[in-house]
């Protein structure tokens, strides 16, 4: 009995079936990855959040933003800059919003935590006053950071106090945990320019409004798409502990997620 062999037909088809199963496997892994990265990034920024908060309610004050352009060999990488190394817009009310980097070593986090799943270093916007000691007691002292929610909408939540911004898996404004220059001019930072696309609305340094979108990464979405990951909150109300009843001595600190009712109307105690 004579044996046959394979016909190039036959392999052709093989081929073309394992590259459809290659490519099957090699998306399901791309949606996979990029899901896993998504939940770990969002369980970062919330322990930034409770960083920042614990450092606010111990110094009763936010952190300064540390620079984007120094690396992880720098003694600078992850510390509080002074204002003259970061970026700041000064809005039409005189308030002043700082962007840079996240502080990482003042908050007493790991270094883990200074970048997101994608390697890149997670974005903070910090209202000036509320990084000094004294303003930051002062009840009148608002935040200087507005969230809406996509470009055309109206403000959503005046007043933020800071904001801790990762720029999602396409980096779009981001810059890596070991970019760094040897100056450190406004183009070393590598901020977004300004424009109407929402995608740049979290990384321009052209005013003090941040967009907390519907994420949105579709192949599809087109003007929708939006992979930013970004957590706010206000600055905290701040009374004696004998006004409500809280235990232990000494003043009480309560952050809320809204501060637009801040210093106005009294939360419960925590």
């Amino acid at each position: 009995m004579r044996r046959q062999g394979f016909t190039l037909i036959d392999v052709a088809i093989v081929l073309v079936i394992t590259g459809l199963i290659a490519g099957i496997a090699l998306k399901l892994s791309h949606s996979s990855g990029t899901a896993e990265c998504y939940t770990t990034t969002k369980a970062q920024l919330t322990t930034v959040k409770d960083a920042i908060e614990r450092f606010a309610l111990k110094n009763d004050r936010f952190p300064m933003p540390a620079r984007r352009n120094v690396g992880v060999e720098s003694t600078e990488y992850g510390r509080e800059a002074v204002i003259a190394d970061l970026d700041k817009v000064t809005n039409v009310d005189a308030t002043v919003a700082v962007f840079g980097a996240l502080p990482f070593q003042a908050l007493g986090i790991p270094v883990e935590n200074a970048t997101d799943c994608w390697g890149n270093k997670f974005s903070y916007v910090v209202t000036e006053a509320l990084t000094d000691k004294d303003q930051f007691l002062i009840p009148s002292t608002n935040g200087a950071i507005n969230i809406k929610t996509d470009n055309t909408a109206a403000i959503f939540l005046a007043s933020a106090g800071y904001a801790i911004i990762s720029h999602g898996e396409d980096g779009l404004g981001a810059v890596k945990n070991n970019y760094s220059t040897p100056t450190n001019t406004l183009a070393d930072r590598k901020w977004c320019p300004a424009g109407p696309d929402i995608r740049t609305q979290d990384c321009d340094v052209t005013n003090n409004e941040l967009v907390d979108g519907s994420f949105n990464n579709g192949k599809n979405a087109g003007a929708a798409y939006f992979d930013d990951l970004i957590v706010y909150r206000g600055k905290p109300w701040r009374g004696n502990s004998g006004e409500c009843d809280c235990k232990g001595p000494g003043p009480v600190n309560v952050f809320s997620a809204s501060p637009t009712d801040m210093w106005t109307a009294r939360p419960d105690c925590q």
